[in-house]
């Protein structure tokens, strides 16, 4: 018959031995792959619990989680419920999808801006860009055709197409294009300026300086710390030189050459500052952050060319973002 102090000395030693082996993931008959996955449907089910971490998903058995596309991860599992998100197969298919590096919009969750990039570096200025224009259809969670890797597969791919925003202002809806072709605003127009628009309007222009503002300001896009920055957190609008510089990277200076890129550039079109409709030309016009004078700068794309060009603000065009 053991001693007492033999007992405590064995029983000590069953639970530090099953502590060690619960702690380094391995026994318990599953129970930690069954505890992620159980803690990311719960997520899924109500945000009021626990966000799961990366370690989470690698217990749970989920490859193809980091850092890199973890809050793309978590908001998609949130607009879930728990039946969604309770087998590892599920949550693998949705790391599947998001890919290895996924970027939320800045107003991700709004119902309107629920977008998630892929990320893309060029080679040759190793810069690295979203993968798709803001606003592309391709990117929205809302959006049958939602696929966050995907890009344009052509230079008038309409599902790559995205919004067209007025130079310096803020996501607040103005841009939203619904397309299906060349597309149809989401919201209408009106002649009112106003340096902080209180509605979802498209603000036309005839006047000079022909802008969406009462008084001009040229540091509503400069930096990613900009006022009305509309790019994901740690992105920006692209400075002029950046923009030139990828457009010299390109096999060829025109439309098929920047379709080309890893960018995958579409020709998405623009908004008219007079009339607010759409064009149907065969024209990508891309903001830069940059201005001139009573103008800004922006990049446009042709079928036989490419180039910089100076424009009125009031102009509905496409933007593209960098990472800082």
């Amino acid at each position: 018959m053991k001693t007492l102090r033999a007992k405590v000395i064995q029983t000590a030693a069953v639970l530090l031995g099953a502590t060690f082996i619960a702690g380094c993931g391995g026994g318990g008959g599953g129970s930690v792959t069954q505890g992620a996955i159980d803690l990311i449907a719960d997520y899924a089910q109500s945000s009021a619990n626990p966000a799961p971490g990366t370690l989470d998903y690698h217990d749970a058995g989920v490859t193809g989680v980091s850092t890199d596309n973890l809050d793309a991860m978590n908001a998609m599992v949130e607009r879930g419920v728990r039946a969604d998100y309770d087998t590892a197969a599920e949550i693998q298919a949705l790391s599947d999808k998001i890919g290895s590096k996924a970027v939320l919009d800045r107003n991700f969750g709004d119902g309107e801006h629920d977008f998630i990039y892929g990320v893309v570096t060029n080679a040759t200025t190793g810069k690295t860009w979203l993968n798709n224009n803001l606003g592309a259809r391709y990117s929205d969670a809302n959006d049958g055709n939602f696929d966050p890797k995907q890009q344009a597969t052509s230079p008038t791919d309409f599902l790559a197409y995205g919004s067209l925003f007025q130079w310096g202002r803020k996501a607040d809806g103005h841009e939203l294009i619904l397309r299906s072709g060349m597309g149809m605003p989401k919201y209408g127009s009106t002649f009112v300026r106003s340096n902080a628009p209180a509605n979802k309007l498209f603000i036309k222009s005839i006047a000079n300086p022909r802008d969406w503002r009462i008084n001009q300001n040229a540091f509503l896009w400069a930096g990613s710390s900009a006022a009305n920055n509309v790019c994901p957190a740690g992105y920006r609008i692209p400075y002029l030189a950046e923009f030139t510089a990828e457009a010299a990277s390109w096999v060829s200076l025109n439309a098929m050459g920047a379709f080309g890129s890893n960018e995958a550039w579409t020709t998405a079109g623009y908004r008219s500052y007079n009339s607010a409709s759409l064009s149907t030309s065969s024209f990508g016009c891309y903001w830069t952050s940059n201005t001139s004078g009573t103008f800004a700068k922006y990049g446009q794309i042709r079928p036989a060319s490419a180039g910089p060009f100076n424009s009125y603000r009031a102009y509905g065009m496409s933007v593209r973002c960098i990472k800082n």
